[in-house]
Formats: structure tokens, C-alpha cells, sequence
């Protein structure tokens, strides 16, 4: 009867064991020009698809944009006091003929062009960014860094937020 408990206990130990000693299998690259016997170098961490880390320049390009978060009410009174607000709408078309925001832009997140799309406007412009929750919009802020925009707001709660306030919506 023991060696029923015993098999499973050994097989769990030895996945266990494995998996630990996985991990810690390589070791981490010495700094450039220093000595084996010295301290290991510390390693910057790459983005979840394996991209090399940002360069100093992707760095300067990101730290420049200045991104601000706004509720539905807080967007409208800034889109009263500077006209010059862009509202870059990132939903679908078909979502954007449903119903948006006055004088919005519609670019497509989900659309193989979107950074390209982006591309075509003037980054030194602020942006009024949003889609029908958040979740889309805020995925674009990454890309709206990368191709070095001044200043984006983001509508937090979407067009969902929008609606529930009612604030004004065009077809």
C-alpha cells in the first residue's frame, strides 16, 4: 500500500525540482569588460513579443508625450475651452455610424493600418483619444508615444461614459 503514495509523491518532487532548475540553468552575461569574478549584469527586460528594449531615442520620444485621463465631463469642458481638440474616435466604423462624438475622427484600432493611419496626423495637435470603454484606446497610447504625439487625453470611461452623462452625440 505504501508504494501507491510513494510513485506520485517522487513524480510531483521531480516536476517540481525541474521546473526550479530550469530557470536557473543560465547564467546571466557578464557587463562588458568586466571580469568573470564580477557581479552579473543586470539584464533589461524586453516586451511580451520579444522586441529589443526601447532606445534611448524610443525613450525621448515617449517621455515627450503627455498623456492626460479625463471623465466624460471633464473631456467636454476641455473640448469647450480649446476647439482645437481632436476627437480621434478608435472604434470600429460601423460603432463610429452608430453614433460619435461632434467633429470625431474615426480610425480604426483594430485595423492592420491603424499606426500608419496615425501617422497621417499632425502630432503636435492634442487628441481627445477614445472608444466605446477604454480598453482599445488605452491599448493605442503605447502607439501614440511611438510615433511621438504631444499630448493625448484619454476619455477613461469611452463613449459608454459618454452616453450615461448624455452628452451630445452626432450620426
Amino acid at each position: 500500500m505504501k508504494t501507491i503514495y510513494v510513485f506520485p509523491a517522487l513524480v510531483i518532487t521531480a516536476a517540481i525540482f525541474s521546473g526550479a532548475c530550469q530557470k536557473n540553468d543560465q547564467k546571466p552575461a557578464p557587463k562588458k569588460g568586466s571580469s568573470p569574478s564580477s557581479s552579473a549584469a543586470i539584464v533589461a527586460p524586453t516586451t511580451a513579443d520579444n522586441a529589443p528594449p526601447e532606445t534611448k531615442a524610443d525613450k525621448k520620444t515617449s517621455s515627450e508625450t503627455k498623456i492626460e485621463h479625463a471623465s466624460a465631463v471633464q473631456a467636454a469642458e476641455l473640448m469647450k475651452k480649446d476647439p482645437a481638440i481632436v476627437v480621434l474616435d478608435v472604434r470600429a466604423p460601423s460603432e463610429f455610424g452608430n453614433g460619435h462624438i461632434k467633429g470625431a475622427i474615426n480610425v480604426d484600432f483594430r485595423a492592420a493600418s491603424f499606426a500608419d493611419d496615425l501617422k497621417d496626423l499632425d502630432r503636435s495637435k492634442t487628441y481627445l483619444v477614445h472608444c466605446q470603454a477604454g480598453g482599445r484606446s488605452t491599448s493605442a497610447l503605447d502607439t501614440f508615444k511611438k510615433l511621438g504625439f504631444k499630448h493625448i487625453i484619454h476619455l477613461d470611461g469611452g463613449m459608454m461614459d459618454w452616453g450615461k452623462e448624455q452628452l451630445p452625440v452626432e450620426k
